[in-house]
Protein backbone atom coordinates (compact mmCIF):
# COMPACT_ATOMS: atom_id res chain seq x y z
CA UNK A 1 0.00 0.00 0.00
CA UNK A 2 3.09 2.08 0.10
CA UNK A 3 2.92 4.60 -2.28
CA UNK A 4 -1.00 4.64 -2.69
CA UNK A 5 -1.66 5.75 0.42
CA UNK A 6 1.51 7.48 1.39
CA UNK A 7 4.53 7.86 -0.36
CA UNK A 8 7.63 5.90 0.08
CA UNK A 9 9.13 7.62 2.35
CA UNK A 10 11.37 6.48 5.72
CA UNK A 11 8.33 8.29 8.24
CA UNK A 12 5.92 7.99 5.79
CA UNK A 13 3.86 5.00 7.24
CA UNK A 14 4.18 6.33 10.93
CA UNK A 15 3.11 10.14 9.79
CA UNK A 16 0.24 8.44 7.76
CA UNK A 17 -0.80 6.66 11.19
CA UNK A 18 -0.56 8.67 13.42
CA UNK A 19 -1.56 12.59 11.57
CA UNK A 20 -4.04 10.87 9.09
CA UNK A 21 -5.97 7.90 10.82
CA UNK A 22 -5.53 9.11 14.68
CA UNK A 23 -5.20 12.74 14.77
CA UNK A 24 -7.05 13.97 11.97
CA UNK A 25 -9.32 10.37 12.40
CA UNK A 26 -10.34 11.52 15.66
CA UNK A 27 -11.22 15.21 14.94
CA UNK A 28 -13.15 14.17 11.85
CA UNK A 29 -15.34 12.18 13.79
CA UNK A 30 -15.60 14.58 16.19
CA UNK A 31 -16.16 17.20 13.98
CA UNK A 32 -18.82 14.61 12.53
CA UNK A 33 -20.54 14.72 15.69
CA UNK A 34 -20.21 17.84 16.13
CA UNK A 35 -22.31 18.78 13.04
CA UNK A 36 -24.96 16.14 14.10
CA UNK A 37 -25.45 17.17 18.05
CA UNK A 38 -26.10 21.33 16.31
CA UNK A 39 -28.11 19.85 13.80
CA UNK A 40 -26.73 21.25 11.03
CA UNK A 41 -27.06 19.58 7.59
CA UNK A 42 -24.92 16.66 6.51
CA UNK A 43 -23.17 18.97 3.98
CA UNK A 44 -21.30 20.60 6.70
CA UNK A 45 -19.46 17.33 6.89
CA UNK A 46 -17.68 16.95 4.18
CA UNK A 47 -16.81 20.58 4.45
CA UNK A 48 -15.19 19.98 7.98
CA UNK A 49 -13.63 16.72 6.96
CA UNK A 50 -12.12 18.39 3.69
CA UNK A 51 -10.58 21.19 5.99
CA UNK A 52 -9.00 18.62 8.69
CA UNK A 53 -7.82 16.93 5.42
CA UNK A 54 -6.10 20.48 4.74
CA UNK A 55 -4.44 20.20 8.10
CA UNK A 56 -3.08 16.49 7.98
CA UNK A 57 -1.72 17.32 4.78
CA UNK A 58 0.19 20.29 6.14
CA UNK A 59 1.18 18.05 9.11
CA UNK A 60 2.47 15.85 6.50
CA UNK A 61 4.63 18.90 5.03
CA UNK A 62 6.04 20.69 8.04
CA UNK A 63 6.87 17.64 10.14
CA UNK A 64 7.77 14.95 7.57
CA UNK A 65 9.22 17.11 4.48
CA UNK A 66 6.61 15.56 2.38
CA UNK A 67 5.19 17.84 -0.76
CA UNK A 68 2.84 20.12 0.30
CA UNK A 69 0.82 20.28 -2.70
CA UNK A 70 0.51 16.77 -3.26
CA UNK A 71 -3.56 16.28 -4.77
CA UNK A 72 -3.27 12.58 -4.63
CA UNK A 73 -2.33 12.40 -0.79
CA UNK A 74 -4.65 15.41 -0.22
CA UNK A 75 -7.58 12.84 -1.72
CA UNK A 76 -6.36 9.83 0.05
CA UNK A 77 -6.77 11.78 3.23
CA UNK A 78 -10.51 13.78 2.20
CA UNK A 79 -11.75 10.23 1.48
CA UNK A 80 -10.78 8.55 4.66
CA UNK A 81 -11.73 11.65 6.90
CA UNK A 82 -14.74 12.08 5.19
CA UNK A 83 -15.98 8.91 5.81
CA UNK A 84 -14.85 8.80 9.23
CA UNK A 85 -16.55 11.98 10.35
CA UNK A 86 -19.72 10.82 8.06
CA UNK A 87 -19.64 7.82 10.99
CA UNK A 88 -19.54 9.81 13.58
CA UNK A 89 -22.33 11.74 12.20
CA UNK A 90 -24.46 9.13 11.77
CA UNK A 91 -24.25 7.19 14.80
CA UNK A 92 -24.61 10.55 16.52
CA UNK A 93 -27.90 11.49 14.65
CA UNK A 94 -29.08 7.79 15.00
CA UNK A 95 -28.91 8.50 18.84
CA UNK A 96 -30.75 11.73 18.62
CA UNK A 97 -33.59 10.32 16.65
CA UNK A 98 -33.99 7.51 18.71
CA UNK A 99 -34.14 9.61 21.76
CA UNK A 100 -36.47 12.04 20.22
CA UNK A 101 -38.89 9.77 18.29
CA UNK A 102 -38.52 6.57 20.37
CA UNK A 103 -42.12 5.33 19.30
CA UNK A 104 -40.90 5.34 15.80
CA UNK A 105 -37.50 3.38 16.81
CA UNK A 106 -37.78 1.32 19.54
CA UNK A 107 -37.35 -2.33 19.35
CA UNK A 108 -39.77 -4.34 17.65
CA UNK A 109 -41.84 -6.63 19.53
CA UNK A 110 -42.58 -9.86 18.67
Amino acid sequence: MAGFLYPDAPWAAFGFVLFTLILGGGGAYASGRAVALTWRPAWQVVVSALLLALAARFLHFALLDEYLTSLHYYAVAAVILTALAFAGFRVTRAAQMKAKYPWLFGAAKA
